[in-house]
């Protein structure tokens, strides 16, 4: 089972996602964050933005978000632990 930690408010309190194999479930496990979060993308948000940032040996995933209301808003994930992992 797929566990978050951490709220994503910045770079250092980012969200790590564990019990992932690789990169690819990693990104799925990203966007099932986003959408139990805030709802179905395209309808209730969309991803402006996703950057990758390289911050003391941490890989960090800044996601820009724009909300249906005009809101925006930035998460970061802490990706690490399966950057580069393929499996």
């Amino acid at each position: 089972m797929v566990r978050y930690a951490g709220d994503g408010s910045s770079v250092d309190d980012p969200i790590v996602i564990s019990n992932v194999i690789g990169h690819s479930e990693a990104i799925q496990a990203e966007y099932s964050y986003l959408s139990r979060k805030l709802g179905v993308r395209g309808t209730d948000w969309e991803l402006v933005r996703q950057t990758l940032l390289s911050l003391n040996d941490r890989w960090i995933d800044q996601m820009d978000i724009r909300l249906v209301d005009g809101t925006e808003m930035t998460l970061f994930f802490d990706i690490t632990n399966y950057w580069g992992k393929f499996g």
